[in-house]
């Protein structure tokens, strides 16, 4: 596979991602308006809601979890970097691969639990045991998806990582910009 070709397919994994939790942005008017709904139910009409606090539990779930995958993208997850920014971009390289190693083997077992979690939540017809017994297959799919997507794109910071060494280029990679 030619570098072009590669650079393409890592491209279109970051805009997979940019666009999902461009997507998952709109829960947040949706918990919004239900938050809304419930304080008007409860306050002025008397008439509180039960429902209202754990659909927007799912939903904050499935915001949380879809939005990962972009701030690996973009490069605006939590780094410690006291020591890594006074490193070279090689050298910087060579500690975020080391650090990725370990990311991939956490975020991939979440992944693989979470989608036997989600596979035994649709078969058993599992639901929440609150009074509404809203089914869990929901937010158990959004934390299966999430971490799908947040693997795949540590496994593109990974390569371009490696790029780094293998071109023996001394300039940070590229990283994604939020209006591409």
């Amino acid at each position: 596979m030619k570098q072009t070709d590669l650079a393409r397919w890592l491209s279109v994994i970051d805009r997979i991602s940019i666009w999902t939790a461009r997507a998952a942005c709109w829960l947040t008017l949706m918990m919004m308006a239900l938050l809304l709904r419930e304080v008007i139910g409860r306050y002025l009409l008397n008439s509180p809601s039960g429902w209202v606090n754990e659909v927007n539990q799912y939903l904050l779930c499935a915001l949380s979890m879809l939005g990962g995958a972009y701030c690996i993208a973009t490069d605006s997850h939590i780094r410690v970097d006291i020591f890594w920014r006074n490193y070279s971009a090689r050298g910087q390289a060579v500690v975020e691969l080391a650090a990725l190693m370990f990311s991939v083997a956490f975020i991939g077992t979440i992944c693989w639990m979470g989608w036997g979690e989600t596979w035994l939540a649709i078969a058993e017809n599992q639901r929440s045991m609150s009074v509404f017994a809203l089914p869990l297959w929901p937010s158990l799919l959004a934390v299966a998806l999430g971490t799908l997507l947040m693997l795949v794109q540590l496994i593109v910071r990974m390569i371009r990582n490696v790029l780094q060494l293998v071109t023996d280029n001394d300039q940070h990679p590229p990283v994604v910009g939020l209006l591409e």
